[in-house]
This record gives structure tokens, sequence and C-alpha cells, in this order.
């Protein structure tokens, strides 16, 4: 693979490990009660995923790739990435102690309820993190650009 390709999926799948692990630890560390627990290794995921991004569009415009390469690496490894965004919310939420639903009167377990609530939200975010990963890699794209070669008569 090259070009914008081999960078998306490079920087995509390492979005999606430290994503997952970033969130892994943030899970086991949190703080607060069984049924509200925060972290804020979260958020320095989110952070990590766009600088990894933007990474992948810095690297496809500096082999000689375009901002429209660019953003499509960025837009590709944030697909990639969806994976571990959508596991580790489902992990974080199926971990919830099941005496934090109430009134579940539909013949499912509580944890398969919790599970199912976590992949769902996991692909909302994951969705709404195709656009930021896609102008984060634009945004690389623009820092990483080459100067235009000039010519001397």
């Amino acid at each position: 693979m090259k070009g914008w390709s081999g960078n998306a999926v490079k920087f995509g799948v390492g979005s999606a490990v430290v994503t997952l692990l970033l969130n892994w630890i943030g899970n086991a560390t949190a703080s607060g009660d069984a049924c509200h627990r925060s972290s804020p290794l979260g958020l320095l995921a989110f952070l990590v995923f766009l600088g990894l991004m933007g990474g992948a569009g810095f690297m496809t415009t500096r082999t000689g790739g375009t901002i429209g390469a660019a953003t499509l690496a960025g837009l590709v490894a944030a697909l990639i990435s969806a994976v571990g965004t959508i596991i580790a919310l489902a992990i974080i939420v199926g971990s919830l102690s099941a005496s934090c639903v109430t009134n579940n009167n539909t013949g499912v377990s509580s944890q398969t309820l919790l599970t199912a609530g976590g992949i769902a939200a996991g692909i909302f975010i994951s969705v709404i993190g195709l656009g930021f990963g896609a102008g984060a890699g634009a945004i690389g794209g623009l820092i990483g650009r080459r100067p235009a070669a000039t010519t001397t008569v």
C-alpha cells in the first residue's frame, strides 16, 4: 500500500489501539460510584485520535499527495479507528453494574441492554468522528504541503 491508503491504515490502526488502551485503563482506574464513573483518559484518547488523523494527512502530502488525498486519508483512518471506539464503548458501558438499569421489563438481561447501548453509542460517536478525522486529515495535509518549486530563468 502506498500513498494515502497506506497512511490511512497505519494511522487508523494506531488510533484504534491507543483508543482501546486508554479507555481500558480509564475504565479500570475511573473514580465515582458504580453508575457514574469517569476518567479523563477518554478525552486524551480523542486528542490522540485528532493528532493521528492529522498525521495521516501530513504524511500523505509530504509524500507528494494532494490535500484531497490527505482528507481521504484522515477519513479512512477515522473509519478504521471507529472499530476501536465501538469496542471501547461496548466494554465501558457493558461493565456498568446491572443495578444502574431501571425499569427493565423487556425480558432481556440488563447486561445485554447495557452492552447494546454501548455499541449504539460507539456507532453514533464514530459517525461524528468521521467528520473530525477528515477535517484533521485536511489540516494535517495543509501543514505538510511542500511549497511549489521555483524555476530560475
